[in-house]
Parts: structure tokens; C-alpha cells; sequence
């Protein structure tokens, strides 16, 4: 493929064009500064060299199928460095090259420092639709300068070859569907399917919803847009230690999951436990071979709020409103037991009824928990009868507890504790006192009284 990679030439280089290819020559051009005319020396010299191995992408061949890459005869290589400039042609695949140098004001030819480019720099993205169009537009520069040395008389080399670096980075859409692209304040710009975006390297730009930064050399290729986020569906679900359990129910297949939204993991697993109020956690298709990751589904843990009596802490996701009240259900660890009563079990296994103060409700307030009403929480203890558990409170006397729980079929009569017509004995094989406060610790007994 031989292909003119430079369209117009710099005034400088169009001179060296129409100069002398002589090995040598020394031209004078007359500069009249108004005073007086100055004469100024020219040196224009003939030299070789290569271009070595290249890095990355490279110009002039480039091959879609194999990526290979080489110079061409003819292809156009260009020089500058303090003084000199010029422009040269390869003259063979192997990266061999002639080329005319002007050196300016006596500048010693072979102290100087040289440098190639092969191309023009970009001031922006271009779209190509082939491979043929790609090289039209490829720049590159030599990863170091290199002086001049003279092989005989009036010949010179370059001391070493260049290896020319690539400073554009390429980028096809293998999406197969449309993309969109945006760079600085250019936005939004169509590219087709199968065509081919060249920009300079380190140039920051966002395609199909995702933002990057190129590197050199690089050859990228433009995967789908993002497809929406996932349906992620689940619950939450308050513990009694004020911590959020959340269990996702909609399929988890090919999800993965972050709790920063950085750092990604497969989500193997439909349950997250013991979530801290208001923490966030974001669901996303994983990336494949041929699209990008989906969209982010954000999950928020709702905010927590907590009222405590005594020593119990009673956990619920906030609603808002100063007098909002809750279901009891809704309070972490709350079930509703016989005759509507609350019972709170708490993370031992420890039971309590929930009281609440008559009157202490604003007019308006209906039924349920407010976190502002006062309540008192009473711990269920168990004691058996004759093997038969009933429950009490701790604290509770004979007496409290007869007053309290007729459907016990507790009684006191002439100082005697009665479980219907049986009388209740305890330790020593001795009636209990209606005062004696009732113990787990005590094994109780039921007897009939003696005629």
C-alpha cells in the first residue's frame, strides 16, 4: 500500500523539496532587515537511516485480519531538531530511508540531535470506515533522537534507528449497533457500526455511556451500551440488635454485586446480612465478551430508628411524622400473643409482654407503637406444677399473680395459694405464702387440701 500520509507540507519541508539532492551544498539566502543586507548560510546534506522496530500500532500497513504492520516504499518520514529540518521517503519494507536535511546558520551536522515523526498530530477524533482510511491518519514519534556521523566524504548516517512510537490510539465499534461517543465539549457524536474512531493518546472521551482514557498504541474495541440495570427484588428484614438483613427474591444469575460501588463480586448468595442503616448496595449485569456491564440498580437499607425502655431497645425503620405510629409486627423481635399482646423476644431467647401507660397518647394517635408512648416491658418466666408450665413475671408474688391472671385459676384464700381446689406447695413440702415471690429455682406442687 502506498499511500501519501501527508496531504499539505509545511513551508519549510516544500523548499527542501524544490532544493538540490546534491550530497552536499551550501545555498545563501539574501535577508535585506532594512539596514543592511545580511547574508545567511544554508547547509542542505543527503543522509540514510532506518526506522526500526515500532511499537503498538504503527504506520503504513495495517492488516485487520493479522494486525500486521510495515513501511512502504515511498512512504514519507519527517526530521527536526535545533537548526534542522527536512523530510525523507523509505526506500524499501525494512524501514530504510533517504532523506534531504537543511541545517541553518553553520550548525555543525553532526552535533545536533535529530528527531522523526512520521505523520501529522490530530486535533481531534476522526471517523474512518476501513483500515486503508486508518493510516491516512496515524502520527508517531521516535522514542529518542540520534545524531548524524559521516561514512566518507560528504555522506553521512544516522548513529542509530528510530523507533518510532504511535501517538494515536484507535478505537472500532464492534457493537453492532450504533455508538455514541463524546470528547471536551464535542458531545454525543454518532458512529456507526464497524467504523473506526482515531484519537490521540491520552485523550479522555466516553462511549456508550462509559468514560476512559486512551493509552498509546492501543486499538480498542467499542462493546455495546450498557444494558438497563437489573430488576433486583427483595426484602428487609430489622433484627434485634438493630442491624438489616436484606434477601433478594428476583433471580440472581449472572448479577454481581458492590457495597462501595467500586469494587464488584459475584453475588453467589440471595441473602446480605447485618446491613447498617441507611447503607447502599448496587446490583449489576456482570461484563461479557462482547457488552459491557449494565447499568447499576441501587438498593438503599431504609434508616433505622430505635426507642428504649429500661434496658430493652426496640428497633424500626423510620417513617416520618411526629406522631406516625407502627403495627407491632413491624418492631424487630415483636410478635402479637393471646388477647393482642406484644411479646418482644430478644437475641437470647428472652421473652417479655409490652405495657403501655394509659393516657399517654395525643388525641388522634391511633393503635399500635408510637416511639414517643411509655411503656413497660416484663419478662416471661416460666415455673411448672406438678410438671405443668404456667408462666409469670419476674418480681411476681402469689398474690401478684393471682390478681392479675384469674384464667391461671389462681386464688389466695386464708392465706393459702390455690390453683383451683388444689393448694400449692413448695419446698419442705410446705404451703407457699401469698407474699413469697415466685422462683424458677423452686420446683412447685399441687396436693389436695385434707378434709
Amino acid at each position: 500500500m502506498n499511500r501519501t500520509f501527508i496531504k499539505v507540507l509545511p513551508l519549510a519541508a516544500a523548499v527542501l523539496l524544490a532544493t538540490s539532492c546534491s550530497k552536499e551544498d551550501n545555498n545563501n539566502e539574501i535577508v535585506n532587515n532594512g539596514q543592511e543586507k545580511v547574508e545567511k548560510q544554508f547547509k542542505t546534506i543527503t543522509v540514510k537511516g532506518n526506522a526500526g522496530k515500532k511499537q503498538g500500532i504503527s504506520k503504513i500497513s495495517l492488516d485487520e485480519g493479522t494486525g500486521a504492520i510495515s513501511f512502504e516504499k515511498n512512504d514519507e518520514i519527517l526530521f527536526s531538531g535545533d537548526g534542522v529540518s527536512g523530510n525523507g521517503k523509505f526506500i524499501n519494507n525494512n524501514g530504510d530511508f533517504e532523506a534531504v536535511l537543511t541545517f541553518t546558520e553553520n550548525a555543525v551536522v553532526t552535533g545536533v540531535e535529530i528527531s522523526a515523526t512520521i505523520g501529522t498530530a490530530l486535533t481531534g477524533a476522526v471517523v474512518c470506515e476501513t483500515w486503508e482510511e486508518v493510516a491516512d491518519y496515524l502520527y508517531e514519534t521516535s522514542l529518542e533522537s540520534s545524531t548524524l556521523k559521516e561514512t566518507g566524504e560528504g555522506e553521512y548516517r544516522f548513529e542509530k534507528s528510530f523507533e518510532m512510537v504511535p501517538q494515536i490510539a484507535i478505537l472500532k465499534n464492534t457493537s453492532g449497533d450504533d455508538a455514541r461517543y463524546s470528547i471536551g465539549e464535542v458531545t454525543n457524536q454518532p458512529l456507526a457500526a464497524g467504523s473506526i474512531l482515531v484519537v490521540m493518546s491520552g485523550t479522555e472521551l466516553t462511549i456508550n455511556g462509559r468514560t476512559a482514557t486512551v493509552t498509546a498504541g492501543k486499538s480498542y474495541n467499542i462493546a455495546a451500551a450498557p444494558a438497563d440495570a437489573p430488576t433486583v427484588e427483595g426484602s428487609f428484614a430489622l433484627t434485634v440488635g438493630g442491624t438489616v438483613n436484606y434477601t433478594i427474591s428476583s433471580s440472581i444469575q449472572g448479577l454481581e454485586y458492590s457495597t462501595d460501588g467500586t469494587s464488584w463480586s459475584d453475588l453467589s448468595s440471595t441473602s446480605f446480612q447485618n446491613l447498617s442503616s441507611g447503607a447502599k448496595l448496587n446490583f449489576r449485569t456482570k461484563k461479557t465478551s462482547t457488552a459491557y456491564a449494565s447499568q447499576v440498580k441501587e438498593v438503599t437499607v431504609p434508616t433505622v430508628s430505635h426507642a428504649t425502655f429500661g434496658d430493652i431497645t426496640l428497633y424500626y425503620f423510620e417513617k416520618e411524622g411526629e406522631f406516625v405510629t407502627y403495627e407491632w409486627q413491624d418492631i424487630a423481635g415483636i410478635s402479637v400473643g393471646d388477647g393482642d399482646v406484644a411479646i418482644y423476644t430478644d437475641a437470647d431467647g428472652n421473652r417479655y409482654h409490652i405495657f403501655e401507660e394509659e393516657e399517654t397518647r395525643p388525641e388522634g394517635v391511633r393503635d399500635g407503637f408510637w416511639a414517643n408512648g411509655i411503656y413497660t416491658l416484663k419478662q416471661i418466666l416460666t415455673v411448672e406444677l406438678n410438671g405443668m408450665p404456667f408462666t409469670y413475671y419476674a418480681g411476681d408474688t402469689w398474690q401478684t399473680l393471682a390478681e392479675r391472671n384469674p384464667y391461671d385459676e389462681i386464688t389466695v384464700e386464708n392465706g393459702q395459694v390455690r390453683k383451683g381446689l388444689e393448694i400449692i406447695y413448695g419446698e419442705n413440702n410446705e404451703p407457699v405464702n401469698p407474699t413469697d415471690p415466685i422462683s424458677s429455682d423452686i420446683r412447685y406442687m399441687l396436693q389436695q387440701p385434707a378434709d
